[in-house]
């Protein structure tokens, strides 16, 4: 049998403590001055200095 061929990204398995991902997510923020697409699986790098989003709840990133 051919093995299927789908592009999914990045998958977690494990966080970097080493205990199972559980499926969590948090929130950040993309600012809309950045052109660049992010998508679900995408690595990202936080903004250091870059601030956050108007209400600073959520840490700025960019696609790595």
């Amino acid at each position: 049998m051919a093995n299927t061929s789908r592009i999914r990204g990045f998958v977690p398995s494990h966080y970097l403590n080493g205990v199972q991902w559980n499926g969590q997510f948090r929130i950040y923020y993309h600012p809309a001055s950045d052109a660049t697409t992010i998508g679900v699986g995408d690595p990202v790098t936080m903004l250091v200095g870059g601030g956050s989003d108007t209400s600073g709840r959520f840490p700025s990133v960019r696609l790595r």
